[in-house]
């Protein structure tokens, strides 16, 4: 037991995210001595949320494949109901999402990106249109990588699919909880019971109201939904 001896401020770190900033900074180091492209982007990037779960040979082979967009502010990045062909990591700038529901009027804005910041991928894992559009707010620079890779060297890697009776069966073994991330109309009119509901176009900005010692396993009337929503909630 610790008892400070005058008024002191104490940090806390949590012991995954040392590890991860510690090993990124040695990926850094170790790319600096051939001081390529791929050494600049570890550099500029400073450990961007999404590759916390990733190897580290897929960190450098994302970013050996990801291509520079120059981009200013108002450009237009993707548009909701587009096909989706790559995904996006913000190196520099802000960039805002405008989204339109099946039950809303009009589009609305939902969130604000920036450096470090990742979009584009939820296409690309359930395989559907762009359920957003992306417009940069400055300018700024995009890294970008092709769908193939993403699923490769990411998607695959982050999102692990079970099946209904595993997912039972997990919930009965450990302390985890369902997270439905349907529409709240699915929701009341089936569900599975206590089930903690957090629609898919709110889950980025709710993502605090998640308790991250806390074991989630994410459900829909697919895998599609769920599946972006792990990516979301691991990256």
């Amino acid at each position: 037991m610790f008892t400070a001896s005058e008024d002191s401020l104490l940090c806390r770190a949590n012991n995954d995210e040392v590890d991860y900033m510690v090993s990124w900074a040695a990926l850094v180091d170790k790319n600096s001595n051939t001081l390529n492209e791929v050494s600049s982007r570890l550099m500029e990037m400073k450990n961007p949320a999404i590759f916390m779960q990733l190897p580290f040979e897929h960190v450098e082979t994302a970013m050996s494949r990801m291509q520079i967009i120059d981009v200013t502010a108002g450009d237009l990045i993707i548009s909701q109901g587009d096909e989706a062909n790559s995904f996006y990591l913000i190196e520099s700038g802000q960039a805002e999402v405008i989204q339109q529901g099946i039950f809303d009027s009009v589009p609305s804005r939902v969130a604000v990106l920036g450096a470090g910041d990742h979009f584009g991928e939820e296409a690309l894992i359930h395989g559907g249109a762009r359920n957003a559009t992306i417009r940069m707010l400055e300018d700024g620079r995009l890294l970008s990588l092709h769908k193939d890779d993403f699923t490769r060297l990411i998607g695959d890697e982050l999102v692990k699919n079970i099946s209904a009776e595993e997912a039972l069966e997990d919930t009965k073994q450990e302390a985890a909880v369902f997270l439905d991330v349907r529409y709240e109309e699915e929701y009341y009119d089936t569900h599975l019971k206590g089930a903690k509901l957090i629609s898919l176009p709110e889950l980025r900005n709710r993502l605090d109201e998640l308790d991250r010692a806390t074991r989630y396993i994410t459900c829909c009337n697919s895998t599609r939904r769920s599946s972006v929503a792990c990516l979301l909630y691991t990256s």
